[in-house]
């Protein structure tokens, strides 16, 4: 889940939260199948389309342990990365790189890396990172703040582009 639980909540709403949970999951895969029938003239799946697809993905594999396990969670992630290249590679190549797109796709690559992480393999999560990284940069090479683009320091690797007042060490983004 995305919040830290202050205290243990009740047996009651437990139930209700599984309950939401599965609810979440299902509108979610009717939303992925709605997605999956937006085509473009030539009939392929359109860009936005992929790229709503990948953002559904990545929000199913945050359900939690009530709707998922950890690798069912890795292999939503895991389409969603292949959504976001799909997008990207759909994107037409004379205009400029999406960088929500781009910013988007490294957070899952983050998300994946840190799943893999979690399950011991190391080779996998450096490959990961390493690949999120070089998708952020691609993103930051793109941003045009005349266009209204903003890479404000936030998401999965804030923290890894702030240093603290000594500058000796990684802190939370002011």
């Amino acid at each position: 889940m995305c919040c830290a639980r202050v205290q243990a909540l009740t047996p009651g709403l437990l139930a209700a939260e599984a309950a939401a949970c599965r609810e979440a999951a299902s509108l979610l895969a009717q939303s992925l199948e709605a997605y999956a029938q937006v085509r473009g003239d030539a009939g392929a799946q359109r860009e936005d389309a992929l790229v709503n697809a990948g953002n559904v993905l990545c929000l199913w594999a945050e359900l939690g342990a009530s709707v998922l396990s950890p690798s069912e969670a890795l292999a939503l992630l895991g389409r969603a990365c292949d959504a976001y290249d799909a997008a990207a590679a759909a994107a037409q190549p004379d205009l400029p790189a999406d960088v929500e797109l781009l910013c988007n796709w490294a957070d899952a690559l983050v998300k994946r890396a840190e799943g893999e992480g979690a399950r011991g393999d190391a080779d996998a999560a450096a490959a990961l990172y390493q690949r999120a990284l070089c998708t952020y940069e691609a993103a930051c090479t793109g941003v045009d703040a005349a266009a209204g683009d903003d890479l404000a320091v936030r998401g999965p690797l804030a923290s890894a582009f702030a240093t603290d007042q000594a500058g000796d060490g990684p802190t939370s983004p002011p």
